[in-house]
């Protein structure tokens, strides 16, 4: 299967897209696929293609493929463009030692979270901060707390001085 014309379409987007393919795929080959779906979608799209040497198309299926490497770029990825925490943007664009072909156009620098992608953000609004023990508190330095987002996440966070 390659990409018809039709399908070339879908990928003029401007949502941040990861490519994961294994180097010696024969059911889905790279030249196919992931190279023909970097190549199609936007420059001005952030993007990262990463191939994984010696690897067919099962291995992909769990985040330990590559040595773990796989799963570590994707929650890096999910961290970065999801969630809006850039200081993991560093670990996507160093080239993993499991990688065959490894491009991507993203500079750290110009790195900006972009809430309209349509619904992949979540929104971050703070409901309330709870302490350990799960007593509503104010904000406090240097103390762990729970934020409790409006859309149902948690996080823990402490503020140090």
């Amino acid at each position: 299967y390659t990409l018809s014309l039709h399908d070339e379409s879908d990928l003029n987007h401007g949502v941040p897209v990861i490519i994961v393919s294994g180097q010696l795929d024969v059911i889905a080959p790279p030249s196919l696929h992931a190279d023909v779906h970097y190549n199609l979608t936007p420059s001005t799209t952030k993007k990262l293609k990463y191939e994984i040497v010696g690897a067919s198309h099962d291995p992909l299926s769990g985040p330990y493929a590559g040595f773990g490497d796989v799963g570590v770029k994707v929650i890096s990825w999910l961290h970065t463009f999801l969630l809006g925490d850039t200081c993991y943007c560093p670990i996507i664009i160093e080239e993993p030692i499991t990688s065959s072909s490894y491009i991507t156009n993203i500079i750290c620098d110009d790195i900006t979270v972009d809430a309209s992608y349509s619904g992949y953000f979540f929104s971050k609004k703070v409901r309330e901060v709870r302490d350990f023990l799960g007593r509503k508190i104010n904000i406090k330095k240097n103390t762990p707390m729970f934020y409790l987002y409006e859309n149902g996440t948690v996080e823990k966070k402490i503020i140090l001085e």
